[in-house]
């Protein structure tokens, strides 16, 4: 996937109408729609990096062996991926209920009357992005294998 030097991609968010790609087909991940919250399959692997694009500009957020948190508002939808201290056990929640899987690794949102209005990015305990957007808004977030690094 692009922009991921090399590594895997768990979550793409796109704006447009909002869909979630994921590297891992969504059925892989544990927990239930009804739950609104999935956890990734591989715990083993740590988030190393966010990368957020807003109206043009590109922001690269390091995470590597720390939490990270991302918020996404998307209309009255709000999805939030999260992370356990270490960067590992990444988990996403929001309504499920409002996207429809259109393939195994992507689900996109039913109302595609909106546009994603607000992405908040922290890292271990600091606040990194914190920018309302206004279209065209993508965040790719990326993880490795512990003990090794993309190339």
């Amino acid at each position: 996937m692009p922009g991921n030097g090399g590594g895997e991609t768990p979550i793409i968010i796109t704006d447009g109408s909002l869909t979630m790609e994921s590297a891992v087909p969504w059925t892989d991940f544990t927990g239930s729609d009804s739950e609104h919250t999935l956890t990734h399959p591989h715990g083993d692997k740590s988030v190393r990096q966010v990368s957020v694009t807003i109206s043009g500009q590109n922001q690269i957020v390091p995470v590597d062996g720390q939490k990270c948190h991302v918020a996404v508002q998307y209309g009255p939808t709000a999805v939030t991926v999260t992370t356990g201290p270490d960067g590992k056990g990444l988990d996403v929640s929001t309504d499920f209920a409002s996207f429809q899987r259109d393939q195994p690794n992507l689900m996109a949102h039913k109302d595609k009357g909106h546009k994603i209005s607000h992405v908040t990015v922290s890292s271990g305990d600091k606040k990194r992005v914190d920018q309302s957007a206004a279209g065209g808004t993508r965040i790719e977030i990326a993880y490795h294998t512990a003990g090794t690094r993309p190339a």
